[in-house]
């Protein structure tokens, strides 16, 4: 809320910080130029001024040296031409423009014709009067001619100094309009801002007001009466903050209740759960132990006791496994054994898997095609732990297939996400059943005639320890699929699925298959 009532505040502020601060420097700017073209122009004038002025006291100085004879005149010539010289100079360096430096080149050149005259004319002179006459006047136009461009520099700075006047009062007069038309423009639209920013208030307070009244309609029908309507004025805040506090009361009520209703219904679940377990525990258990019972319930007395045939001690002591090995697996799934993580190639541990069912493999007549990708597939996990659940997928793959079956086996990165390992077992057996494929990861759920459904179980638990996941399936040309995801720790420098394993494998919608999955 308050960027909305902040944002155009700054806004304004600051642009108004930059027409005052660039219109004040551009002035002071403007007036440091004009002082500058002023000394410039005035430091012009009065050369212009000293020239004209050495110019024609030299031509006075020297008409009545012609005319007189006066040596006392003859020797104040040449300190005159000086003075000149010196003006011409200052005029010079006070050019700032071409035509300025053009004048004062015109100048010097006429000068120079100028004093040439006279210095020729002094030493020259005969005393006749026609004579000395007739130089003088040449003499005083040559001193005019001089005298012209003098006169020009003269008025041009005079002109400059007068446009550069009225150049700066224009642009301070525009300058000083457009702060006094922001002065005057910037109220009426911090006016107006205001204006909107109120509207705008007004209406996300009704909007707040409109929800939370639907919000105390919803918690009237589902939790009881709550009253939100404060006395007060309706626009006010914190008439509309003490709805606010009303209904988050309210909410943290209702929010309590349910986390009680959440605990208890875990609760009930997990009671659930136990109930199924001891209803599979005495499924699993209990079939042995009627058959032992009815075993040693049939079987002869002799004196030293029962006397079991060799056929049925071996059934008593299968149906004895059968149900050590129930104890075990309920072992593995309720207590499960702490993770030993190592970095290692997950390949490597495929491999391992794969060698201890080799043996079952070649007495059942299946054949293992392994696919797996040519780079490292490094990941930090349990090696033990991971053979477990292979070499379970593996077993389970075997007893699903018939001899001459073949039991493919890949791992490779996933195409999707290439910090994703996946390892795909697919056999060639009849698949999952349907009605099976959403529960098989439950316990005692299996599809085996003697099989205590906990395998695939313990699987998923170890999975999901490793922070993955393993998903199940049915390949279309018949036979189930299982998939494992593992995250790996080092991407591999090739990050996709090797183009040859296509060319090798037996089937070539196997990954497709565990991609769908």
């Amino acid at each position: 809320m308050w960027k909305k009532i902040a944002t155009p505040m700054l806004i304004v502020c600051l642009f108004w910080l930059v027409v005052s601060c660039t219109t004040t420097f551009y002035i002071l700017w403007s007036r440091q130029a004009r002082a500058r073209n002023l000394t410039e122009n005035v430091a012009s004038i009065q050369a212009a001024g000293l020239l004209q002025e050495s110019l024609w006291k030299l031509q006075a100085t020297f008409s009545h040296a012609m005319l007189n004879s006066e040596s006392a005149d003859q020797q104040e010539i040449p300190e005159l031409e000086r003075k000149f010289e010196s003006a011409l100079d200052l005029a010079r360096r006070a050019a700032v423009v071409p035509a300025e430096r053009e004048l004062v080149g015109t100048i010097g050149e006429r000068f120079s014709e100028y004093r040439d005259l006279i210095d020729r004319s002094r030493m020259n002179r005969t005393g006749d009067p026609v004579t000395a006459g007739a130089v003088v006047e040449r003499s005083a136009e040559i001193a005019r001619r001089v005298a012209k461009p003098c006169t020009d520099l003269l008025e041009f700075n005079e002109r400059l100094l007068t446009e550069s006047g009225k150049q700066t009062a224009q642009v301070e007069e525009t300058l000083v309009l457009a702060r006094l038309l922001f002065f005057i423009t910037g109220p009426a639209v911090g006016i107006y801002v205001g204006l909107r920013i109120a509207r705008n208030l007004h209406h996300s307070i009704s909007q707040i007001r409109v929800t939370l009244n639907d919000a105390s309609g919803e918690l009237d029908q589902e939790v009881g009466c709550v009253e939100i309507a404060p006395a007060g004025n309706p626009d006010d805040l914190s008439r509309l903050n003490q709805e606010v506090q009303a209904i988050s009361t309210r909410i943290r009520q209702v929010v309590s209740e349910l986390s009680r209703a959440r605990h208890e219904a875990v609760v009930a679940e997990r009671l659930a759960v136990v109930g199924e377990l001891a209803a599979g525990i005495a499924h699993e258990l209990r079939n042995p132990l009627t058959s032992v019972k009815l075993l040693v319930q049939t079987a002869p007395r002799a004196e030293s006791g029962i006397a079991l045939q060799d056929r049925h001690a071996q059934i008593v002591l299968q149906e004895i496994g059968r149900m050590e090995e129930t104890i075990q697996g309920l072992l593995d799934f309720a207590r499960p054994s702490e993770l030993h993580r190592l970095r290692h190639d997950v390949r490597e541990t495929l491999r391992r898997g794969l060698n201890l069912v080799d043996g079952r493999a070649v007495h059942d007549g299946i054949t293992i095609a392994e696919r797996l990708a040519d780079a490292p597939l490094i990941v930090d996990a349990d090696p033990g732990q991971l053979i477990q659940v292979f070499v379970n997928l593996f077993i389970n793959g075997i007893e699903a297939m018939h001899r001459g079956d073949v039991l493919d086996v890949a791992a490779a990165v996933s195409n999707q996400n290439s910090r994703i390992c996946l390892i795909t077992v697919a056999d060639r057996g009849n698949g999952i059943p349907q009605e099976l494929l959403d529960k098989v990861f439950e316990p005692f759920v299996t599809t085996k005639e003697r099989g205590i459904g906990l395998g695939l179980a313990v699987s998923r638990r170890i999975i999901r320890e490793h922070g993955g996941r393993i998903v199940a399936g049915n390949r279309p040309e018949g036979g189930a699929v299982f998939v494992v995801e593992l995250p790996l720790v080092e991407i591999p420098a090739s990050a996709s699925q090797d183009p040859a394993a296509h060319d090798r494998s037996p089937n070539g919608s196997l990954l497709n298959m565990s991609r769908a999955v």
